[in-house]
């Protein structure tokens, strides 16, 4: 049976991603749904009250997967082998970052949350500002093993390339001189390969800066399943 507009309110307040005055915007939508549930969800997407994401997980009553530690969950940033990619707002400072989450399927792998944690390690050693940094210094909540990353507003270059078709050429040649061999040298300085460099790994935010490691499609972890100890 669906949920009914008390239903869909109800689970909005137990996921805690509203506080009381965006809750009181929310009631005040009720009466433009009509009794509609599906209506009424579909309308507090519109008005931004929430995210299409959250939305949608409200009305499939997943709203407890909304809130993450001290991270409100907005949207699906991609997915890959290794997890997938979360936009998120720290409910305090309201800065949005980028968190991937190892899936619950690799919980009990050793090897997976080793690679995971390889991966952790190799974020940490590399600070750099064409690299998308990691944020948080806990890798593990309730279970849940997981990586928080800078958020860049930006596209990855495989899906530019994809919708406008191949860059002019002096384009390509500023992204490539702009950072990348710069890049790759700092982080074979801190004894860390990436094994994957790809348009689809290449971030440009909206500035037209472009960063190595794209969140988007999970694939960061590449950085860590090739760290090396020692430089021959």
């Amino acid at each position: 049976m669906a949920a009914s507009i008390d239903d869909v309110i109800k689970r909005i307040e137990d996921s805690g991603i509203l506080d009381d005055a965006e809750l009181a915007a929310v009631r005040g939508d009720v009466q433009s749904a009509q009794g509609d549930s599906e209506k009424f969800v579909q309308l507090l997407a519109k008005k931004e009250r929430l995210t299409a994401y959250q939305a949608q997980a409200i009305w499939k009553d997943k709203g407890h997967k909304l809130s993450f530690g001290n991270y409100i969950i907005e949207a699906e940033l991609g997915r890959g082998g290794m997890g997938v990619v979360l936009k998120a707002r720290h409910k305090r400072m309201k800065r949005h970052v980028a968190i991937k989450v190892l899936p619950s399927t690799m919980t009990k792998d050793a090897g997976a949350i080793a690679r995971f944690q390889r991966e952790v390690e190799a974020a940490a050693q590399l600070t750099h500002t064409n690299i998308v940094g990691r944020l948080s210094t806990r890798d593990e909540l309730g279970g849940e093993h997981f990586l928080v990353m800078e958020f860049v507003d930006g596209r990855d270059l495989a899906s530019i390339i994809k919708r406008n078709g191949p860059l002019p050429a002096e384009t390509g040649r500023q992204v490539h001189h702009s950072s990348r061999p710069r890049v790759w040298e700092f982080a074979h300085e801190q004894g860390v390969i990436h094994r994957d460099i790809k348009p689809a790994n290449l971030l440009l935010d909206s500035k037209g800066d472009d960063q190595d490691s794209r969140h988007g499609a999970g694939e960061v972890q590449r950085l860590g399943r090739s760290r090396h100890s020692g430089r021959n």
